[in-house]
């Protein structure tokens, strides 16, 4: 509440050293040089994670800060670019398939904002600020992970009965969802509709299962994209380099419009039988992955 001038300086030389000693250090003494160039490789583990999510080691390259510590990583083709691809709202997108909510599958049938209406709905209102977008999309992030309302009041910086008072209208909007959660059990077994198990027990076994069958299936649906993509990718002369959660960053030296095409209808035709809603995916473009631009219809028809 007091910050002064020299407690700026401090805070922001303390975010810049704890990004220099885990990221960038760790970058350097992972160099390997190839034909001139330097590269960085991880390692991809599957079903090393409590979420069932890939796991990125030595150095873990799937959790590298969106700020300056992206720039060191460029094109390898001369005049090539990065292309990052991202599912949009793919773990909701996967809820309203698991849970069959009707008013959350009608959200992305309709090409409505699921924040936008999450606001809505917690505000009680049919017009909504940023800000208050801003609350329902950190509250559509809480709530497949149980969030409690002490921790939304927390992360979203209200009080505890203003947390309490949103979780409630929310739930009597998405009443499908509720029941769904409700009748997951406490602990023990579950499998996912991917087919693959997981046992929880203990204080947090509760919010494992609850999220389990997100993250799993956000998982198979992550590897199927991979299998599609890595081919076409290679067809056009470009490399897919890095999977990251629901994105994935690829190497181009292609025609920059067909790259984004091929890319963008790969992506969108992963699905599962379960899957009321269609998967959506957006891209940005850079020459470096620190400084990359969103790509809208508007930057095709410019380019």
């Amino acid at each position: 509440e007091r910050h002064t001038p020299t407690l700026e300086k401090l805070i922001r030389y303390s975010e810049y050293r704890g990004w220099k000693d885990n990221f960038l250090n760790v970058m350097s003494k992972n160099i390997v040089k190839l034909n001139g160039q330097n590269f960085v490789f991880t390692s991809l583990w599957l079903g090393d994670t409590l979420t069932g999510r890939l796991k990125s080691n030595d150095p873990n390259l799937q959790n590298v800060p969106k700020n300056f510590t992206r720039r060191i990583f460029t094109s390898r083709f001369e005049d090539g670019y990065l292309l990052d691809f991202d599912y949009d709202q793919a773990e909701l997108r996967i809820l309203a398939g698991l849970s069959q909510d009707p008013v959350l599958i009608d959200i992305f049938q309709t090409g409505c904002d699921p924040h936008t209406e999450t606001a809505k709905a917690i505000f009680n209102t049919n017009t909504v600020t940023e800000k208050e977008r801003d609350l329902g999309k950190r509250i559509n992030f809480a709530i497949p992970t149980g969030s409690s309302p002490g921790r939304i009041a927390y992360e979203c910086g209200i009080s505890m009965q203003e947390a309490q008072l949103m979780l409630r209208r929310y739930w009597k909007r998405f009443k499908t969802l509720d029941g769904y959660f409700k009748n997951l059990p406490e602990e023990g077994t579950v499998w996912s509709p991917t087919g693959m198990k997981r046992t929880a027990t203990g204080p947090r076994a509760k919010n494992q299962i609850r999220n389990f069958a997100i993250q799993n299936s956000a998982l198979i649906m992550h590897l199927d994209a991979l299998n599609k993509l890595v081919p076409a990718q290679m067809e056009l002369g470009n490399l897919v380099v890095l999977p990251t959660h629901d994105s994935v960053l690829s190497d181009c030296r292609h025609d920059f419009k067909d790259t984004f095409n091929i890319v963008k209808e790969v992506l969108e035709s992963v699905t599962f039988d379960w899957l009321p809603v269609p998967l959506t995916v957006s891209g940005k473009v850079g020459l470096d992955w620190g400084n990359m631009e969103k790509i809208t219809d508007k930057f095709l028809k410019e380019v």
